[in-house]
């Protein structure tokens, strides 16, 4: 159950929050909510019959778990949204300088099996457009985690590299984290917060790389083996 939603399919429109439902109800159509990540349809989840006592917003029937691809961290959350939203994102490698990834696809709802009963999503998972930089080296795949107050962890980063994934990791920035906070949101609230990302993530992305071939040497160390690329065999493209 998550917060807040999007009143139109589209990464840029309108936001509503619990808190401004409750406090106009009527001022909302009731089936025109969508998911924040991949635009699916979800629904009012009230507490009573009251219009007013609204709990949060789920998915439709039919379009999954009530809480899937959601976190409780804000920052976390629309970090995502925004980078899924340009398609873009500009990063700095020592050796070779700005290099500007481009997407095709994106999705922030992939899993990634691992073993018979696990599994772990990713951040975003994107196909790279042939004009991309670093397309060649990363045959065209990648993966996106976003950090907030920790680093990935190892057990995941050491699944997805064996999806043959390079893995690109953003640590959010920590003004952004002690200013946005979930204690009362409001859709003024989510805008403001969207444009502060949408001007950090349009400039170059202090970010750490891994899985990358040896002439490209990742950054910082990682704490698994590094391995060299070599094409994906198990992971479908993405879509939105």
């Amino acid at each position: 159950m998550k917060k807040f939603a999007l009143l139109s399919p589209e990464f840029d429109a309108k936001f509503v929050t619990v808190a401004d439902y409750a406090r106009d109800p009527y001022n909302y159509e009731f089936d025109n909510f969508f998911h924040p990540l991949t635009l699916a349809p979800l629904r009012p989840k009230f507490a009573s019959w009251y219009v007013d006592s609204i709990e949060g917003f789920v998915l439709k029937r039919g379009y999954g778990q009530h809480n899937a691809g959601w976190s409780d961290d804000l920052v976390h959350e629309m970090t995502r949204m925004v980078i899924l939203a340009t398609k873009e994102m500009k990063i700095f490698l020592p050796n070779r300088g700005m290099q500007i990834l481009r997407f095709e696809n994106v999705t922030a709802e992939q899993r990634l099996k691992a073993g018979t009963t696990q599994s772990y999503g990713l951040d975003i998972f994107c196909n790279l457009s042939p004009e991309s930089d670093l397309y060649s080296e990363m045959h065209g795949t990648m993966a996106i985690e976003i950090s907030t107050h920790d680093t990935i962890g190892a057990v995941k980063l050491r699944e997805i590299i064996k999806h043959n994934l390079a893995v690109i990791e953003y640590k959010a920035s920590r003004a952004l984290l002690d200013k946005y906070s979930d204690e009362y949101l409001s859709g003024e609230k989510l805008h403001c917060l969207r444009a502060d990302l949408k001007e950090l993530v349009s400039g170059v992305l202090d970010v750490s790389v891994w899985n990358l071939p040896e002439s490209i040497p990742d950054q910082p160390t990682a704490t698994v083996q590094q391995v060299r690329r070599s094409p994906p065999d198990e992971l479908p493209s993405a879509s939105l």
